[in-house]
């Protein structure tokens, strides 16, 4: 990055980094994880770590555009280790085809250079889905305002509070089974989760409306400001539509008899609390919760 804006000064900057993905998971060293990372390399085992992406995009001067071309970094945690030096985040919450990106929408730029960063991002999103519809195969992809993410954290803080404090497991448990899953099955869409938990609150607790609208107001929020442009095609292997991705996925336990906390928590190389979406939201607090509901 650094040598190309030396080389190739420009006034705006968009930077796609490409290879296998697998979301905020930073692997545990092997033989405890075989996942990868992004920007994984088959030789040495190297990859970028989810903080790295921050750091790298500081030291660099920052992107007004960062894309990933590559699986399941569509994030929460992800996209908050980034915020403060991109100012829009395209990427898809599932795995990609092996065909990657429609790099057809760069001749758009070219017809187009003046067109605002949004709108790019936008174009992005729309070439993807169109390129996938004709391929007729099933995926999704968004593009994210990241000047929204402090606003997304502290909703989902007031929510996450609320969700413990209220306890009404029913309806959380409700969510988890309920919500839009991934090839990684602990991502899930943040927004159906969201939605199908509200519809399902029933416990009578004093803060129980307080706990309803700080989920309507976490899913508004997502769908009007976060959200810039979103598009999923096709059905997963359920039969699921993917048009049930809203647009940013999060940590939410996969309920099988076969998974617990301490498990999964063996396969990451650092604590889930060490990311700063973590530090800003307090998520891991809930997830410790949703663990337990079975």
């Amino acid at each position: 990055m650094k040598w190309t804006k030396g080389k190739y000064p420009a006034r705006r900057y968009l930077l796609i980094i490409w290879n296998h993905g697998s979301g905020w998971w930073d692997p545990a060293p092997e033989p405890k994880s075989s996942a990868k990372g992004i920007s994984f390399d088959d030789q040495t085992g190297n990859y970028i770590r989810t903080a790295q992406i921050g750091t790298l995009l500081k030291e660099a001067g920052g992107a007004d555009i960062l894309a990933f071309d590559a699986c399941l970094m569509q994030g929460a945690e992800v996209a908050y280790e980034v915020k403060d030096h991109v100012k829009f985040i395209v990427g898809s919450e599932e795995t990609e085809p092996g065909a990657g990106y429609d790099y057809t929408f760069l001749a758009k730029l070219k017809a187009d250079p003046d067109m605002t960063d949004a709108a790019l991002a936008s174009v992005m999103v729309n070439s993807y889905r169109d390129f996938y519809t004709v391929k007729n195969k099933a995926t999704n992809i968004s593009a994210l305002d990241a000047s929204k993410l402090p606003g997304l954290a502290a909703k989902m803080r007031v929510f996450a509070e609320l969700a413990l404090e209220v306890g009404d497991d029913e309806a959380l448990s409700a969510g988890v089974k309920g919500a839009m899953r991934y090839s990684y099955p602990i991502y899930g869409d943040l927004s159906s989760f969201v939605t199908i938990t509200f519809a399902n609150i029933r416990k009578e607790h004093p803060r129980t409306a307080e706990f309803k609208a700080a989920a309507l107001d976490l899913d508004k929020y997502i769908k009007t400001s976060l959200v810039i442009a979103n598009a999923g095609i096709g059905k997963d292997p359920a039969g699921r539509s993917m048009s049930e991705s809203k647009g940013i996925s999060v940590y939410l336990p996969y309920l099988d008899d076969s998974a617990t906390e301490a498990g999964v928590n063996s396969m990451f190389e650092a604590p889930y609390s060490d990311f700063a979406f973590d530090k800003a939201t307090a998520w891991g607090k809930l997830v410790s919760h949703l663990y337990t509901l079975r």
